[in-house]
């Protein structure tokens, strides 16, 4: 019988959209744990300075993953200072019998999906914690506009007379690009200390919920759905108001009434709390009315409410802002030198 011998379990996992990272987070490596297995996360290394703008392997990772990554690691863009990370590297140490040279085995079998069901769902758990934390448009469940092509986007055009037909050719609406540059809603670099500090978290417990609230609202805003961006920052205000006032969670009092409490007991609150939060978020759920002129206020209302109910909260005026590129698929057709019919 062969030898135990230990080895490391490695997977390149990709992100569904690029995360946004600043330089100081290429290279990082962290202790995890997933499933009470200890491991750690290990993201891309800086581009070659004297190569293209692809991001190297991880430093564990072996020199074949990237070439079946279809995004590879990341990118690197000059002149920028940031990168975008298309993928990590996990690494798990395990006790293994092997009857034939490692450079031999392709790895598979029930005992390997086991382990990638685990590595899924500690995945998953951290992608919704950096979408928390970033805003950032990770999160499948809460998409943003901007990394989802519509295909109604694509037309197919053609002419027809007795009986003939032109050419197929392919045509796009004009889009309107936004720019989400340094506001309330825009999409914030991930940072070392910021990762560091919540991975004992991922996989184990979820985000506060103040937090998954504000971050709801401000991707509400970004979508330009203002009713739910406002319902949404109200309830993140609530919740941490109740907090500050040292209220129990199953109180009855609504965010109006929290206000007027907190002015009683000497809290100092934005002055304008009523008008541009209160008030707004009211309107959005009672009567359907909402402005998106309103959103950006009461969002950055909300977040210095949860920044003063949680000392371990992270306001988004810390982190830079970063303006994802706009997706669109191009269709291009074409012609041919004998369409079929003519």
């Amino acid at each position: 019988m062969p030898d135990e011998q230990v080895i490391t379990l490695l997977f390149a996992v990709p992100f569904d959209h690029p995360l946004f990272v600043e330089l100081d987070l290429l290279g990082y490596a962290g202790d995890i744990v997933v499933d009470r297995n200890a491991g750690r996360i290990e993201f891309p290394q800086s581009r070659d300075p004297e190569g293209n703008l692809a991001l190297r392997r991880p430093m564990s990772a072996s020199p074949t993953m990237e070439a079946h990554l279809q995004d590879g690691w990341g990118l690197q863009p000059e002149r920028m200072a940031y990168a975008e990370v298309n993928a990590v590297l996990l690494a798990f140490p395990v006790s293994a019998q092997l009857d034939r040279p490692l450079r031999e085995i392709q790895l598979g079998g029930g005992s390997i999906r086991e382990i990638v069901d685990k590595v899924t769902s500690w995945f998953e758990s951290l992608v919704h914690w950096l979408w928390v934390l970033t805003v950032q448009a990770l999160d499948p469940m809460n998409p943003d506009p901007k990394v989802l092509h519509r295909k109604s986007r694509n037309m197919i055009v053609a002419a027809s007379a007795s009986g003939e037909f032109s050419l197929i050719a392919s045509a796009m609406p004009a889009g309107a690009f936004r720019l989400d540059i340094d506001n309330p809603t825009s999409e914030r670099l991930l940072t070392r200390q910021l990762l560091a500090g919540v991975l004992p978290s991922v996989g184990s417990v979820p985000p506060p919920l103040m937090w998954e609230l504000l971050t709801a609202a401000k991707m509400a805003g970004r979508r330009g759905a203002a009713r739910r961006a406002l319902i949404d920052a109200g309830t993140a205000a609530e919740s941490a108001l109740t907090v500050i006032l040292s209220l129990p969670p199953g109180h009855h009092q609504p965010l109006g009434g929290l206000v007027t409490e907190a002015e009683r007991r000497g809290v100092t609150l934005p002055t304008d709390i009523r008008s541009a939060l209160v008030q707004p978020r009211n309107h959005a759920i009672h009567r359907g009315q909402c402005s998106g002129a309103a959103v950006n206020r009461a969002l950055e209302i909300s977040e210095e409410l949860v920044a003063r109910a949680d000392a371990s909260f992270v306001q988004s005026t810390r982190l830079e802002s970063v303006n994802r590129p706009q997706r669109d698929n191009i269709q291009l057709i074409l012609p041919s030198r004998s369409a079929p019919g003519q």
